[in-house]
């Protein structure tokens, strides 16, 4: 399991990095906005060596107080790091990954 906390506006967050020994074998990613007044937009992506990014959710707006689970696929980490990022006023937005 990995948890990352995305707390700062528009700074992207590696979840997974390319070539770091993970296997990228998750089948879940929930993303919860922890926020009681903000809404929060929200993109995860698998990026290449060439910062190509294939987006699983790209500008997904997130209510206040609201989980979205996603299923993922397994992925290569010698060719892709899986990142996120949010955008809003104080994002307070936990990914987690099983």
């Amino acid at each position: 399991m990995i948890l990352k906390k995305l707390t700062v506006d528009d700074q992207v967050v590696v979840l997974v990095a390319r070539g770091g020994g993970s296997l990228g074998n998750f089948a879940k990613c929930v993303i919860t906005n922890t926020s009681a007044s903000n809404t929060a937009k929200v993109s995860i992506y698998l990026e290449d060596a060439s910062s190509v990014k294939h987006h699983f959710i790209k500008s997904l707006l997130i209510p206040t107080e609201t989980s979205l689970m996603l299923d993922i696929n397994s992925f290569n980490t010698e060719k892709f790091q899986l990142c996120a990022v949010a955008d809003g006023t104080s994002p307070l937005v936990d990914i987690i990954l099983t």
